[in-house]
């Protein structure tokens, strides 16, 4: 065993990924539980949704004020923005939970299957990241096969968003709801997620360098 297996950070990674394995085992088996409870429409299931105008603002007096994406009434309701070239004038954002119904199976499948996609993702990244930290205590970290794992890595936090973005289309069509609603599932956003997955690939850039010149020095030795 090389003396790279004896730093006690990677043995402490290694530790984390093994506690974080018996983690999402059981987290998959209640995702499986659940998605068969939310499927069959016995369980409650609800998503965070944006309200569209038009709706009604009412307050304890009794008054109200309808928002219906005119200037007059957004400034009446005290959403009018000086930006010093004029006025700008934007809808107030509403953020609510809708309960997704019994019925609407289309949107509780949707929510089943986006979630396990999600779980597959997970698995995906913790055995890519668990083979990289086993590689690191019984071989050479620099090995050229981590490269390409780590720029999986950076991958799969793309395809993250990818698939909650597409949840948010699919179930804005089709949430049955009252009021004009989009749906916004939480996540880090386009920027952010682009931002973690370029210091991911620089990472691998990194490592891609260091197995350049291992292989160096190995074959001037």
């Amino acid at each position: 065993m090389d003396s790279t297996s004896e730093r006690p950070g990677i043995r402490l990674l290694d530790r984390a990924t093994s506690v974080a394995m018996v983690v999402l085992v059981v987290l998959s088996c209640l995702v499986a539980v659940l998605g068969i409870v939310v499927i069959s429409g016995r369980g409650s299931a609800s998503v965070g949704v944006t309200i569209e105008p038009p709706y009604t603002i009412g307050f304890d007096d009794d008054r109200s004020v309808v928002v219906s994406g005119d200037g007059a009434s957004l400034t009446s309701v005290g959403f009018e923005r000086d930006l010093g070239l004029g006025t700008f004038q934007r809808e107030p954002e509403i953020e609510a939970a809708v309960t997704v119904d019994p019925d609407d199976l289309d949107s509780r499948l949707a929510i089943v299957v986006g979630g396990a996609v999600l779980l597959g993702l997970s698995w995906a990244a913790l055995v890519i990241l668990r083979r990289i930290v086993r590689s690191a205590r019984v071989a050479d970290p620099f090995d050229p096969v981590n490269v390409r794992r780590i720029r999986w890595l950076a991958a799969i936090v793309l395809m993250w968003q990818l698939v909650l973005e597409i949840g948010d289309r699919v179930l804005t069509r089709t949430l049955e709801s009252e009021l004009a609603v989009n749906v916004s599932l939480p996540r880090l956003g386009w920027i952010s997620a682009g931002v973690v997955a370029l210091l991911i690939v620089a990472l691998a850039e990194v490592f891609s360098t260091g197995s350049e010149l291992r292989s160096f020095e190995r074959e001037t030795i």
